[in-house]
Order: C-alpha cells, then structure tokens, then sequence
C-alpha cells in the first residue's frame, strides 16, 4: 500500500521515491548550466512597417477639421487610400502642433516625401493659406536686395531671397497638390448631390449656393468665377439643363444679406416658370449657405439637397489619384 496521511502526519517515502528525487535534481542542475551557457538573445529593434508599394511617399491630409462630418471624410481617405500609402491628418489651419506631429509619424514609417491634399472647397481660402505659408508652400514673399555697383560702375543685380523660412520644418518634403475643389472630382460630387433630388436633370436647372463671409469678401471675384465654373462642370456632369451658382451674405450686414437672398429669389422663380429647379448648398456641411437658401427659396417648389457634401466616397477616388500623380512626379 502507498503512504497514508492522517490528521497532523507527514509524507512517508520509500526508497524508490529517494532515487526518483536525487535524478530529478540532477537534471535541474544540468539544464540550469546549459541555459546558464547559453548567450541572452538580444530583442530586436522594432521599426514601423514600411509600406513598399508607395515608395516611400505618403499623405498627408490637411483641412479645416472641427465636426463630425471632416472625422468621416478623413476616414474614408484612410481606408481607400492607406493600403497604397501611409496617410495622415492634421486638422486644423495652420496648427503648427498638429503639422509637426503628423510628419513626425510619416517619418516614423520612413516617408521621405508626402502628396500634401488639402481638404478644402474653395482654392483660395484664408484657412488653406495659413496651413501652406506653415509649411512652406504658400506664396513666395520675397525682398530684393539693392543692386550693387562695383568701382568700376558695373551693376551686380541681386537674386530675390525668401524673407520667411516655412514655420514647420521636416526631413519629409511635401508635394503640393490642388484642394478637393479644385479637382474634376468636386463637380462629381455636386452632380450626385442633385441628381439625388432630381426627377428629370434634363428638364431641371442647377443652383450651387454658397455664402462667402466677411473674411472673404477681398477675394469674392475669386469666389464667383471658381463656383461658376464648378457649376458648369457639374451641370454638364449631371446632365442638366443649366447650371449658375449664386453668393450671399448670410454673416454681412443686414442690407447686404437681403440683396443677395433677393438675388436668388428672383433667379429662381425665373427657372420654375420653365422647368424644375434643383439646389445644392455649397459648402461641406449644413450652415450659412443652407440657412440663407431657405429664406430665399421659402414657399418656393424646389429640389434642395440636404445632404452635406461631407463624408463621401468620392473622397477616396480624389486621394488616391492626387497621391500618385504627385509621387509619381516627384520620383
């Protein structure tokens, strides 16, 4: 019989459980100096991964950022286009902490050069400036130094030099590429946005309607001639009859505001007495453009496209074409 245990007993062992023990302890002690011989393995050093398909350009994806709807859109950037590219985003005009952190991870997953996408509608906006002069892609400012005349009477012209070195700098070079509403993706969008709402294109005429703030009022022939021609290039995307895009003044005087509805109000009971009339607010997500369109076009039988023009997924087609056009030229 085996060893029994009563209450406050101790283990019995026999001599074969003594054997067993002594060359148990014998292999402990010979595994122990062999792993004891045995040299430490190092860890290895970890490096992000390295998308090789992008050859070492990336994205970097810039915009205004602020609601839900950019959040959205962004994504959609990274999901179609981070398979070919790393893609990363600041939001923000000009966040000079936001740039920085953002080519600092596109350096980390070894880019040396980035496609920059600007996430903005109108080409010529102040917020799209500001992040450009961060970076150093904005307009050139530059000082002539006086030309300098020898003893001899000979005149050495100066070279214009660059009065204001980019605020952000990074081993990461950028390739500026043209803002989403710059692109023939944009009048796409458009055109989807209002063949939407719209029972018969070709019976109906195309209103783009956005407003143009104070801040931007220096550039508002700027403003119309670029949203006249979205207009044309979506009308004849979409097929319809006609297209024209109209301004207001939604954050201006009040006299100012009232013109411009009064404007659009006239224009569109002109559309509606030969035809069905379709409106797209231009601006990325509901606010002043959609607010001053429905006070304009109150009581009025319109096709209004509520929707916001942000996320869509258009947006993926957009980045991927930018991204390669601009690598591919860069190489």
């Amino acid at each position: 019989m085996g060893p029994e245990l009563g209450a406050g007993s101790t283990t019995q062992f026999n001599k074969n459980d003594n054997l067993l023990s002594v060359q148990s302890l014998g292999f402990f002690i010979m595994g122990a100096a062999f792993f004891a011989s045995t040299p430490a393995l190092k860890a290895a050093p970890f490096f992000p991964p390295r998308l090789d398909g992008a050859g070492g350009c990336g994205i970097l994806l810039v915009g205004e950022g602020g609601d839900y709807g950019w959040v959205e859109a962004a994504d959609v950037i990274r999901r179609s286009a981070g398979a070919a590219y790393p893609v990363e985003v600041a939001a923000g005009p000009g966040d000079q902490a936001g740039l920085r952190l953002a080519l600092e991870r596109l350096e980390n997953r070894h880019v040396s050069r980035a496609a920059l996408l600007p996430l903005y509608l109108f080409p010529s906006s102040p917020f799209l400036n500001q992040t450009l002069d961060a970076v150093g892609l904005g307009a050139v400012k530059t000082t002539t130094p006086p030309t300098f005349v020898s003893r001899t009477g000979t005149v050495i012209p100066r070279l214009p030099v660059r009065s204001d070195p980019p605020v952000v700098s990074s081993s990461v070079r950028l390739l500026r590429t043209a803002p989403l509403g710059e692109s023939p993706f944009f009048p796409r969008l458009i055109a989807s946005r209002a063949r939407a709402v719209s029972k018969s294109p070709r019976h109906t005429v195309l209103f783009l309607v956005g407003n143009v703030s104070i801040m931007e009022t220096s550039s508002a022939k700027a403003w119309e001639t670029w949203a006249q021609n979205v207009a044309l290039q979506a009308g004849i995307s979409g097929g319809f009859k006609r297209a024209r895009a109209f301004s207001l003044r939604e954050d201006g005087p009040d006299a100012e505001r009232v013109k411009h509805e009064q404007v659009l109000t006239a224009a569109a009971l002109k559309a509606l007495s030969s035809g069905h009339l379709a409106v797209v607010p231009l601006e990325p997500r509901p606010g002043l453009a959609e607010s001053g369109a429905h006070n304009a076009l109150r009581g009025l039988l319109v096709d209004f496209a509520s929707k916001p023009l942000l996320p869509d997924p258009i947006l993926g087609q957009w980045a991927l074409a930018a991204a390669e056009k601009a690598c591919g030229e860069a190489r």
